[in-house]
């Protein structure tokens, strides 16, 4: 039993702020004639103090250059385009 028992700490920052959601909705439907109905509906999200994942590991973007090809396999317009990519990604 003391094998799955350990002595972790955590603990949070001095000014950390608990995320709040409010969340709400509002349907309306109605039927207008035989087998005909229809609706309206209302959605309302909001968010405070969310907590965002960062990767600070992350490696700086580079420009990677890639061929452009038609339909039939061959480099047409612009020859190359070059795209923000992650090295090794």
């Amino acid at each position: 039993m003391a094998s799955y028992l350990s002595a972790d700490v955590a603990s949070c920052a001095p000014n950390f702020v608990t995320p709040r959601v409010h969340q709400a909705s509002l349907n309306l439907e109605r039927e207008f004639a035989d087998r005909f109905a229809g609706g309206i509906s209302y959605m309302y999200v909001h968010g405070q103090n969310l907590i965002r994942a960062r990767d600070v590991n992350l490696a700086t973007p580079v420009d990677v250059t890639y061929p452009v090809f038609d339909e039939g396999g061959t480099s047409s317009g612009p020859t190359t385009t070059s795209l923000p990519s992650l090295p090794g990604r």
